[in-house]
């Protein structure tokens, strides 16, 4: 025996004073969906926090603007900007492993197209993406 689908609200926009569509389930029916495991939003922020950190290390690295190069300073950002590189290198293999691990929105089959109309949607996507990009390169259009 299957369990009764959600009920769809029939409220009429001239009974509230506003727009209700009839296709949306009502609040009390619906039900949260984690697409995203943990392992994912983990090694998603953990990527961003490492990144973040690369970024203004190497920055120093790079440029000291502190301190005059050298000593001990110079000595922990490198320590930090290394940690940082094996948290970002741990984070990507983490992640690879989730691709084969991971539930039907995190597994491999999600990000390459495996049938016929998977790669149809994924080139009707791209298409949709170019003409996208190329309305806006043009903008804001000057006035003559």
């Amino acid at each position: 025996m299957t369990a009764p689908g959600p009920t769809l609200s029939k409220t009429t926009a001239a009974e509230t004073g506003r727009i209700i569509d009839s296709f949306v389930p009502a609040a009390s029916q619906r039900v949260r969906l984690y697409v995203w495991q943990v392992p994912v939003r983990v090694t998603h922020w953990l990527i961003v926090g490492s990144v973040a950190v690369l970024t203004v290390t190497g920055a120093y690295i790079a440029d000291p603007f502190l301190i005059p190069p050298g000593g001990s300073v110079m000595m922990n950002v490198r320590f930090v900007h290394m940690l940082a590189a094996f948290l970002f290198i741990g984070c990507g293999v983490a992640r690879t492993y989730w691709l084969f691990a991971g539930n039907r929105f995190a597994h491999w089959r999600a990000f390459f197209p495996t049938n016929r109309t998977q790669a149809r949607e994924l080139f009707h996507q791209l298409g949709w993406m170019r003409r996208a990009s190329w309305a806006t390169t043009s903008w804001p259009r000057r006035a003559i």
